[in-house]
């Protein structure tokens, strides 16, 4: 399998105690999100459905912004 040039790095974290199905499944959300964010880096990707993806996958990135609290 090849895979593209990306232009982002996005970490999989491996915990301990992690089995190998678990490390599989991070290991391809690392690999999804490296590409969607390459993507939409490079303009392939509209803002909508970039926030949308990202809402999906794991929340709203609009409501956790809005419980971001600066310093």
């Amino acid at each position: 399998m090849e895979l593209p040039s990306l232009e982002s790095a996005v970490s999989a974290i491996w915990v301990p105690g992690m089995d190998e199905a678990e490390w599989e499944d991070e290991f391809q959300g690392m690999c999804d999100r490296a590409f969607i964010v390459n993507e939409f880096m490079q303009g392939r990707v509209q803002t909508d459905s970039f926030l949308d993806w990202i809402a999906q996958e794991y929340a709203d990135p609009l409501e956790v912004f809005g419980l971001w609290v600066p310093g």
